[in-house]
């Protein structure tokens, strides 16, 4: 299969998932959201490997960053992903084979609040749905910058660690990280927006 094929096969498969979940909201969006979660966290440990990061820390993190936020907002997403500050240090200290502690715990806190938390504001997002009507094209320009800077982001990350892609599992497309790197800037920038402009 060559990799457009695969490319159009992916978006033909995905793309309703996606906007089916957004739009009915809820539980749906919150279990899409979750597994995209779980996959864009194995692929960031085992990009990050040579760092150490503590795995375990990580998922609980985002796990409860995103319950945070479909449960109780942004306060609680917050408090969700910085548990993992305190998850890391209580693993760091049993963990067999170790990276120097600020790495491992650094690495392991820059997952969770990137993945968490990124994500977690599309939770936060799609509930302000019914609420904002902003001018458009500011939201838009915004929005694409931040985008910009996320890939970026990802781009600098995987140069650091000499990979590619972040994973094969959506075929040349790279992995669920190499699709979402954008977003996990984006969804932040935009619900920062919205409160600005008092839409919440």
């Amino acid at each position: 299969m060559t990799a457009f094929i695969s490319r159009i096969l992916v978006g033909a498969i995905g793309l309703p998932v996606v906007l089916g979940a957004v739009w009915v909201g809820g539980w749906w969006l919150f279990s899409l959201v979750a597994c995209a979660a779980a996959i864009a966290v194995h692929e960031f440990v085992t990009m990050a490997r040579p760092l150490r990061p503590l795995a375990p820390a990580i998922y609980i993190g985002v796990l409860l960053a995103l319950t945070g936020a479909h449960k109780g907002g942004a306060v609680w997403m917050v408090g969700g992903a910085l548990a993992t500050f305190v998850l890391a240090f209580v693993l760091n200290a049993f963990a067999k084979t170790r990276a120097p502690s600020t790495v491992a715990i650094g690495a392991t806190v820059l997952g969770a609040t990137w993945i968490g938390l990124g994500l977690g504001h599309i939770l936060l997002l799609r509930e302000l749905h019914d609420k904002a009507r902003l001018l458009a094209v500011v939201l838009g320009f915004v929005v694409v910058l931040a985008a910009a800077s996320g890939d970026l982001f990802e781009s600098m990350l995987k140069r650091d660690m000499e990979v590619k892609d972040t994973g094969r599992l959506l075929g040349a497309h790279g992995g669920v990280l190499d699709r979402i790197d954008s977003l996990l800037f984006a969804s932040v920038a935009a619900f920062y927006l919205v409160l600005a402009f008092g839409y919440a």
